[in-house]
């Protein structure tokens, strides 16, 4: 029996692509489709069974893979930059140099997912499956990572945060205890760049009222957002989150300790932070 699958955009309603043939699935068609050269941006894939489908290379920006099945599938260098893919299923899926830029993965199964030199830039990976993910060289620039687990982070990642909040903490040390007391009592919102700023050198800055404006501009190489690593590693704090609750400002804990301690003028630039 003959069967015609329609890929519309999930939008407009209008239709991208139709593929008709004996038994045929979606997988075939989206198949099809991207044979064909077929312009899939905003897809509606809404809960698609794609197992083990070969979507090396597609342009799938903005498209809806929410709850999604993409267990081992070929992503490998697909564009999904702000394509929903929350709840979606993506063990073990390949989405090495995929470019994932903007897009929602709240919630998605990444366990054991390869995801090297991968664009997660702004990325929503909250609540996100990442163990034993392959995140080498991957861009994680102002990505959400609250619920991540931190150890599964690629190590050069943790590292370069954390060098460049010691390098503000050792610039700023008079407000480094006023920063500690501010993460024990859940007053720092990393994402907060614009009035009562909260980020990492926003709060340092509040820690001398009068000298706001000096205080930012101490530091040289400061810009707003997740130019900076060290405020990238800040965006994944936010009201409410402590040492206690959120294994973002834990670290930053351990990193004011090390500065209160002196330990950190023992580090070399060349040795890690976190081995």
């Amino acid at each position: 029996m003959k069967i015609k699958i329609e890929i519309k955009h999930w939008i407009s309603g209008s239709v991208l692509f139709e593929f008709e043939k004996e038994n045929n699935t979606l997988k075939e068609t989206l198949k099809e489709a991207l044979n064909s050269g077929a312009d899939l941006r905003g897809a509606d894939l809404y809960g698609a069974d794609l197992r083990d489908a070969n979507l090396y290379g597609a342009d799938l920006r903005g498209a809806n893979l929410y709850g999604a099945d993409l267990r081992g599938a070929d992503l490998y260098g697909a564009d999904l930059r702000d394509a929903d893919l929350r709840g979606a299923n993506l063990y073990g899926a390949n989405l090495r140099g995929a470019n994932l830029y903007g897009a929602d993965l709240y919630g998605a199964d990444l366990r054991g997912a390869n995801l090297y030199g991968a664009n997660l830039y702004g990325a929503n990976l909250r609540g996100a499956d990442l163990y034993g993910a392959d995140l080498r060289d991957a861009d994680l620039y102002g990505a959400d990572l609250r619920g991540a687990n931190l150890y599964k982070l690629p190590v050069d990642f943790i590292n370069q945060c954390s060098r460049d909040i010691l390098f503000i903490l050792s610039f700023l040390k008079s407000e480094v205890s006023y920063l500690k007391q501010m993460l024990l009592e859940g007053k720092v919102d990393g994402s907060v760049y614009e009035g009562d700023c909260s980020c990492l050198v926003g709060t340092l800055a509040h820690g001398n009222k009068e000298e706001i404006k000096k205080v930012c501009e101490s530091i040289p190489f400061y810009e707003k957002g997740t130019h900076n690593m060290g405020e990238t590693w800040f965006l994944n704090i936010k009201k409410g989150d402590t040492p206690e609750n959120n294994q973002f400002a834990a670290h930053v804990l351990k990193l004011i300790e090390m500065i209160e301690s002196g330990k950190m003028y023992t580090i070399t630039y060349e040795e890690p932070v976190i081995k």
